[in-house]
C-alpha cells in the first residue's frame, strides 16, 4: 500500500521501510497468503500511519439480503439515478420578497416569493412544494440548502428551519418540489410510475395471536 499522505510505504509482503531510508535488497523465496479479508472501518489516519480493522469475508454476511425492503413507499431519493426524473425539469428561479422570516414568534420561518408557484394540483394531497427544498444563490445565505416543511400558499414556504444568517428581499433561491413516496404522487406529479421503487401491493404483515 503506497499512497502521497503517507510517509512511508508497506508491501503485501510486509517488508517495511521508511522513504528517508536507504534501500534494502533482499531476495524473495516466494510468499503465502494467510488472510484475507475487507476494511470494516478506519480508526485513525495519520502522516505516518493508519489503523482500521478488517475483518474476515464472513463479514459480508452481515449484509442485509434481500437489499431492499419491501415497502409500499418509494425507497428511492427524488431525481436520484433510481428516480430518474429530471429535477432541471422543475427547477423554480425566482426571489424573495417583503414578509419573509419568523412568523409567530420564533416558531415558523415563512420565504416569500416573487413568483407565483404552483400549490394545489389535481388530486394531489399536499401541496406541490411541501417536502421540497429551497437552495439561496445569493445573499448572506448563498450556498445554503434548506427542507421546506410545509407550502402555505401559492407564494410563501415554511421552512423547516431557520436560515443562520439574515434574508433580504431580492435574495435569489432556487426552489424544488418534494415527494411524499407515494404512487399517486409519482403518477400524478411527475408522470414517472415506471420508475417508481415502492411495493403499494404487498398484503399487511399478520401478527399470530
Amino acid at each position: 500500500m503506497a499512497t502521497e499522505g503517507f510517509d512511508s510505504t508497506f508491501d503485501a509482503t510486509g517488508f517495511h521501510s521508511h522513504r528517508d531510508a536507504p534501500p534494502v535488497y533482499t531476495t524473495w523465496m516466494g510468499s503465502i497468503t494467510t488472510f484475507v479479508g475487507q476494511i470494516a472501518s478506519v480508526e485513525q489516519t495519520g502522516r505516518s500511519q493508519v489503523k482500521f480493522i478488517v475483518a474476515d469475508m464472513l463479514y459480508v454476511l452481515n449484509r442485509q439480503t434481500p437489499p431492499n425492503v419491501l415497502q409500499s413507499g418509494c425507497r428511492f431519493m427524488l431525481f436520484d439515478v433510481n428516480c430518474a426524473a429530471a429535477n432541471g425539469a422543475y427547477l423554480i428561479n425566482t426571489t424573495v420578497t417583503a414578509g419573509s422570516g419568523f412568523a409567530n414568534g420564533q416558531t415558523n420561518f415563512q420565504l416569500y416569493t416573487t413568483e407565483t408557484l404552483q400549490f394545489m394540483v389535481g388530486s394531489l394531497a399536499s401541496p406541490y412544494y411541501s417536502l421540497g427544498t429551497v437552495k439561496f444563490t445569493s445573499g448572506q445565505n448563498k450556498g445554503l440548502l434548506f427542507s421546506i416543511k410545509a407550502q402555505l400558499s401559492a407564494n410563501q414556504l415554511q421552512l423547516s428551519a431557520p436560515t443562520p444568517f439574515p434574508v433580504s428581499i431580492g435574495d435569489a433561491i432556487t426552489i424544488l418540489p418534494g415527494c411524499d413516496k407515494s404512487m399517486a404522487t409519482c403518477q400524478n406529479k411527475f408522470g414517472n410510475l415506471i420508475h417508481f421503487g415502492g411495493a403499494p401491493f404487498i398484503p399487511n404483515p399478520e401478527v399470530a395471536a
